[in-house]
């Protein structure tokens, strides 16, 4: 079994949200890149960035968030949230992001996704949660 720590961001925050409810969001970090600092500096061997702002259609706020990340921290990382189409996908690449989880894409465009994983061999996870 692994164990990855996650960052769940909302405008360029760390946030925890009850029930998945977007309203309910509570910031306990600021500062996304401290906080994965620290979760590298205890060992963790990848960190799981979710983009809620994504999720919920607001794309593309905390890119400079992710990318701070990447240059700050040498662990791999994945990210989830808001990958709505190849192009949401090729941008986290792009910002050097390692692997990708992707959900309801790879339900409603299975073909696209599928691709994806073709283009991206080993980087791409499905989320059916």
């Amino acid at each position: 079994m692994k164990i990855f720590p996650a960052i769940d961001l909302i405008d360029n925050k760390c946030v925890r949200l009850s029930k998945g409810k977007d309203e309910t969001s509570i910031v306990f970090n600021e500062n996304p890149v401290d906080q994965a600092k620290y979760f590298e500096q205890q060992g963790s061997e990848r960190l799981h960035i979710v983009d809620l702002d994504a999720a919920f259609g607001r794309v593309g706020i905390n890119t400079k968030s992710v990318e701070k990340i990447r240059k700050a921290i040498n662990i791999p990382i994945q990210i989830g949230g808001g990958i709505k189409n190849q192009e949401d996908a090729k941008r986290f690449f792009t910002l050097g992001v390692d692997y990708l989880i992707i959900g309801s894409f790879s339900v409603q465009n299975v073909e696209q996704v599928f691709l994806l994983s073709e283009e991206y061999k080993d980087k791409i996870y499905i989320s059916l949660d």
